[in-house]
């Protein structure tokens, strides 16, 4: 009787965990079902002299020549991944890496940054997009797609 009790226990305290880690990853300031172009963005440069844009979504203006990341809140323990929903034209910019960054926090659920590095290899302006979704369900009202406009001078 009272290892029932106590597996009840365990196992309402697995779910409350489970759902507060769900709840804490589904934020969002922005409207998740389209296209974000706020321009709250931050622009940085890395120490190789890369710059870095943690906006979700709009302009974007680099340098022929130049490599540039975009890094995003990514939390996949929720099943969200970031992808790349629209390439931008090659012969502007290319893709040159993805990686996700585990969180400095140890904390369950807690989210880290995912870092798309690219390359201006051509003037021009390209459109790019990059998408927050489950892989098994793409077409979610909970997706949330960063269209950027990229200009290459």
């Amino acid at each position: 009787m009272c290892r029932n009790a106590l597996r009840r226990v365990a196992s309402t305290v697995a779910v409350v965990a489970l759902v507060g880690a769900g709840i804490s990853g589904c934020g969002s300031d922005s409207d998740s079902s389209s296209s974000s172009n706020s321009s709250s963005s931050s622009t940085s440069a890395k120490d190789s002299g890369t710059k870095v844009f943690t906006q979700g979504g709009g302009d974007l203006t680099v340098t022929k020549g130049e490599t540039f990341e975009i890094v995003l809140t990514s939390n996949p323990s929720t099943g969200f991944v970031w992808t790349v929903a629209e390439e931008a034209d090659t012969a502007v910019v290319t893709l040159e890496d993805q990686a996700y960054e585990k969180p400095d926090s140890s904390a369950m659920g807690a989210p880290g940054t995912e870092r798309f590095t690219f390359k201006a290899v051509g003037t021009g302006t390209t459109t790019m997009a990059l998408k927050y979704a489950r892989p098994s369900d793409p077409d979610s009202p909970d997706n949330t797609t960063n269209t950027y406009a990229v200009n290459v001078g």
